[in-house]
């Protein structure tokens, strides 16, 4: 072997080795939750995780089914002048008959779409796709987020991958747990089956 081969074979073990001891080899045993696959269904995954960081998962099995719990959950709770987040579920919401407003700096109970749940953390994405600005600084009380099951992730590489297209200005992931440490009192999911 001519020495430049040998140089070459020692660089590479030598580089190989730095990035080992830098970033670390993982097997599946020890990997990070984050970045493993998952094998089992994602959306039971999220919802044990979600509901283990303090949590309430609503599952719907329809469209109608969502409208009829949550207005049944609002008119249980008696909420009223809801601020939701996002133009269009703003419309939708007034359309079938819960009312909702735009702007309310003194909500209680704020309702908001989402960009994607990961299943590995138990968190959602939002993004300022689903209306939020400097809003999320400021949730109210009482937050509940709308979802569809076809918006669940293993893990954030593979759900920020739909946004490169079109890179939205803000980005952020909240955790019930980290929410509640904050000013949320009560963290909702409403997930509808798709």
């Amino acid at each position: 072997m001519s020495n430049k081969h040998k140089r070459e074979k020692f660089f590479k073990v030598v580089k190989h080795n730095l990035i080992k001891e830098e970033v670390g080899e993982f097997s599946k045993e020890t990997s990070p939750a984050s970045y493993l696959k998952i094998e089992e269904d994602k959306l039971i995954v999220f919802a044990k995780k979600f509901i283990q960081a303090q949590g309430r998962f609503v599952y719907c099995e329809s469209e109608n089914d969502f409208v009829q719990k949550l207005q049944s959950h609002i008119a249980y709770r008696k909420w009223e002048k809801i601020l939701a987040f996002n133009e269009d579920l703003n419309s939708y919401l007034n359309s079938v008959g819960d009312e909702t407003v735009l702007e309310n700096d003194n909500a209680i109970v704020g309702i908001s779409l989402c960009q994607a749940m990961i299943a590995n953390s138990g968190s959602i994405l939002i993004t300022s796709n689903q209306g939020f600005g400097d809003k999320i600084n400021k949730l109210p009380s009482i937050f509940i987020v709308v979802a569809h099951s076809s918006q669940i992730y293993s893990n954030y590489k593979e759900a920020l991958q739909p946004l490169l297209e079109a890179i939205p200005q803000n980005i952020s992931t909240i955790m019930p747990s980290e929410a509640l440490k904050q000013s949320v009192i009560e963290f909702y999911l409403y997930v509808i089956e798709q």
